[in-house]
């Protein structure tokens, strides 16, 4: 895999979006995540479109069962999750790595609520440091929202709100984009909603990040103000 997304470094409190061209390129980006959460001894969770297949954790009212039983067969067909799970099954096992059913916890109760996902995510948050964990990681695919025809509003306002309620606490939120499913107009939503971009040549500060404050219908004058300034502070480091 050539030119794809590198992350070759993590900090506790960023939210950032990585626009992937194939599972290749998608796994290199969790294997460097669960990597770099690992070592800096953060809980890393993984939010998955998989709620029949092999170990995955459904979130229900008592907290965090396993569904189904992990099953270790070597097959060649063998999932994401349980290729992740081999690499770090000591981690699996003490509980630091975490794979969650995207459906069961952005429908927890059969409909879309960005409040009941913030507060998951809260809580998991709050539940990391009571576990000795110095933050929390959630990657997510956000494919999820167009498999179930959900309006791109919704995605966005979502995103927006993870900007707003979780800003500054103790997690850092990786969002998955692929290139070829999303349109045009999503994926330039996604650089305007991520305050950090995942790229060829690792994490970087996105110029085009527009805050909650500005990230709504009739703030066109506060974007291109917003816009002039973050072009001048290019400029001014580039000198």
């Amino acid at each position: 895999m050539n030119n794809g997304p590198v992350l070759n470094e993590l900090e506790i409190g960023s939210h950032l979006c990585c626009i992937y061209r194939d599972e290749e390129d998608r796994f290199r980006v969790l294997m460097s995540l669960v990597s770099l959460g690992i070592e800096e001894r953060h809980k890393i969770i993984v939010l998955i479109d998989e709620d029949k297949k092999r170990g995955v954790y459904n979130l229900d009212s008592s907290g965090v069962k396993k569904i189904v039983p992990l099953d270790k067969n070597k097959g060649s067909n063998r999932s994401e999750k349980e290729k992740l799970i081999d690499k770090f099954e000591e981690y699996w096992d003490k509980g630091q790595i975490r794979f969650y059913s995207t459906q069961k916890v952005f429908k927890r109760t059969n409909k879309f609520s960005i409040k009941n996902v913030v507060s998951i995510l809260e809580k998991e948050i709050k539940k990391a440091n009571k576990e000795g964990y110095s933050g929390l990681i959630v990657s997510s695919d956000l494919t999820w929202f167009l498999k179930n025809k959900r309006p791109k509003r919704e995605l966005f306002d979502y995103e927006e709100q993870l900007n707003k309620k979780l800003q500054g606490k103790d997690i850092t939120l990786l969002c998955f984009y692929k290139e070829k499913w999303f349109p045009e107009d999503y994926l330039t939503d996604a650089i305007k909603t991520h305050p950090e971009v995942l790229t060829e040549k690792g994490i970087c500060k996105n110029y085009y990040y527009l805050p909650p404050d500005l990230y709504k219908p009739g703030g066109r004058d506060k974007v291109i103000e917003n816009y002039h300034k973050k072009m001048l502070e290019k400029i001014n480091k580039s000198k």
